[in-house]
């Protein structure tokens, strides 16, 4: 057999050179710019939103290293084990195409991707599959290896479909029938229970890589009208495992089929399936203080060994998280949202967005991973900037970012996200931007009908004025609305005012009124972020011995923006080692993309003043 490489290894060493997949193609695009006036239909994103979309964009298309050449992009379907996770057939292929085709970079089209793709159709196998020809899918034989195979090619549908969707290439979706073909075809034998029970605990191996096959075929269901499809996938979906010590990415991207496949046939049992796994997973210690989830369950219970000594197998000595799972819980978020209306499921998908999401990204592009200990996230001897799957599964979730953060309704033009766009719908349009703890909306097409805010559970006494005169907003389902004839050149403010909150490792609201002279250990948001201790702004604060410093949180404590705009809370601490009052600041984890390798501590010691 040829040499494998473990998901969570890498074996061996490769050089390729910088040049990216256009200039692999002989062409050199330009520098997308998503920043510049756009007159399409649709949201288009500006500001700090453009900018993130951009950094990685440019990532997969222009710069970096490993570069996304073609030769990159189909070694798993190729089989050139030089490339780590060439196993894992179509997974890195799969999402590359699914990115770019669901969001492409400016002067890009979905189209640019079909000499890719058609190089990547050619390397189907007979029976439909992508990758190995010899793993025979027997209740016998399958293990690992065969789980591998699933989940990349599991992936790969997706991409395809996503490309279908955008290009409706007949060729595209024929080859997508036929590898779905395949993966029914040996699904009795997957789900046979010696299989389940072999690859338990196997982590990114795991049985979650049959369950998230339900993504795919929910979509293929949707392009073709097969019902064979969904009915497939609804019973694949409750074979999903408990969370345990499971790989958060292919858990949540099961419960995200689910909701496709509700979406695509009305199932409500899908949607209370997702509903209720989420609804646990949230009130749970797999739900992290950020708003997202580890790379891996089980790290929250520091009561189970057993959950602990497999996390650490899977993941490494330290917890941490992973792009693809978060991108995926504010995903999922998003859907639940969109099936059900309620505004909860926002207010998750903001808080992971603006924190856990956002501080995942680094300075090139790339999504990947941040190490946890006790006090915050610490530096790794070993960074982890995933470029085989969080880069590009984490700016796919930008996609559903921008579809989710206006929307048009029935006469109704909601703001659901409060990110910087620009929106064109059918009867309006619309320029949000946020500012210093608000929003504002501009009308940029007048139309007649409802404008509705979400009313976020953060802000403090949120109110809106229109034309510079506060408006008595009728206030239903988390939004305030004014009802009115709204004309071009209007201008919607939006006070929002930041509410400080302390939350316990326990999820308990902690009111800053309580808190007295003993140190009460928390977090502390600002709003809608999670403000931190950061050892580049203040590296004496990290002096040894400083998890034992205390925070004095003063009577009048309000947060200031700096000319960015970005919050700041002053506040003042007595160091662990030595008497004394010092000043410092505290910030929101995610302001920025960062590769630095610095400590940053949210668990810390507050009093009051």
């Amino acid at each position: 057999m040829k040499n494998v490489t473990p998901r969570r290894r890498f074996l061996g060493q490769f050089a390729i050179g910088t040049a990216g997949l256009a200039a692999a193609r002989g062409t050199t695009a330009a520098p997308p710019s998503r920043t510049e006036p756009t007159t399409g239909p649709g949201t288009h994103p500006a500001g700090d939103l453009a900018r993130r979309i951009d950094l990685t964009a440019r990532r997969l298309t222009q710069a970096g290293v490993p570069a996304y050449t073609e030769d990159f992009v189909l070694a798993d379907v190729t089989l050139d084990t030089r490339r780590r996770f060439w196993n894992f057939s179509g997974d890195l292929s799969g999402r590359f195409v699914e990115a770019l085709a669901a969001l492409p970079p400016a002067g890009r089209s979905p189209a640019d991707l079909s000499p890719l793709v058609a190089k990547l159709l050619a390397q189907q196998r007979p029976d439909g599959r992508f990758g190995r020809a010899d793993l025979a899918f027997t209740a016998a034989e399958t293990g690992n290896e065969h789980m591998a195979l699933l989940w990349g090619n599991g992936r790969l549908l997706v991409g395809l479909m996503a490309y279908w969707q955008a290009t409706r290439d007949a060729a595209v979706l024929a080859a997508a029938r036929r590898l779905a073909s395949f993966l029914l075809a040996v699904r009795e034998a997957t789900k046979a229970p010696e299989v389940m029970a072999r690859v338990e605990g196997q982590g990114a191996f795991g049985f979650i890589c049959f369950t998230q096959l339900a993504e795919g075929l929910a979509m293929l269901t949707e392009a073709t009208g097969d019902a064979s499809y969904a009915v497939a996938a609804r019973q694949i979906v409750p074979l999903l495992q408990p969370r345990g010590v499971q790989h958060s990415h292919g858990y949540l991207s099961t419960l995200r089929g689910a909701v496709l496949l509700h979406e695509a046939g009305g199932d409500p049992a899908m949607l209370a399936f997702a509903e209720r796994l989420y609804g646990e997973l949230v009130r749970s210690s797999d739900y992290t203080i950020d708003g997202g989830v580890m790379e891996y369950f089980g790290w929250g219970d520091p009561t189970s060994a057993a959950s602990l000594a497999a996390a650490k197998a899977a993941s490494g000595v330290f917890p941490r998280n992973e792009g693809c799972g978060l991108a995926d819980f504010v995903r999922l978020s998003l859907q639940l949202h969109r099936a059900t209306g309620r505004v909860e499921y926002l207010e998750r998908a903001e808080r992971c967005l603006v924190n856990g999401l956002a501080h995942n990204q680094y300075a090139n592009g790339d999504f990947g991973s941040r190490v946890f200990f006790d006090q915050g996230l610490q530096p790794s001897p070993s960074v982890n900037r995933s470029w085989w799957c969080c880069t590009m599964h984490g700016y796919r979730a930008f996609r559903d970012v921008l579809d989710h953060a206006v929307l048009e309704r029935d006469g109704t033009v909601a703001v659901q996200l409060f990110e910087d766009v620009d929106f064109r719908g059918s009867s309006t349009g619309l320029r949000v931007r946020r500012v210093p703890f608000g929003l504002t909306c501009e009308i940029t097409s007048g139309f007649e009908g409802t404008l509705a805010v979400r009313e976020p559970s953060w802000a403090e006494g949120p109110s809106l004025t229109w034309k510079g005169k506060p408006q008595a907003a009728r206030r239903e389902g988390g939004f305030l609305r004014l009802e009115g004839r709204f004309a071009a050149g209007d201008r919607i403010e939006a006070r929002l005012t930041p509410r400080l909150r302390l939350l316990t490792a326990k999820g308990e609201e902690v009111a800053l009124a309580a808190l007295g002279a003993d140190p009460v250990r928390a977090a502390l948001y600002c709003g809608p972020w999670l403000v931190v201790a950061d050892e580049q702004i203040d590296p004496v604060f990290f002096g040894e011995p400083w998890p034992g410093n205390v925070v004095t949180l003063p009577r009048d404590l309000a947060p200031r923006a700096t000319a960015e705009g970005r919050a700041r809370l002053g506040v003042t601490y007595e160091h662990d080692g030595f008497r004394g009052s010092l000043p410092t600041e505290l910030r929101p984890m995610g302001e920025t993309p960062a590769d630095e390798q610095k400590t940053i501590a949210f668990w810390l010691n507050y009093r009051r003043a």
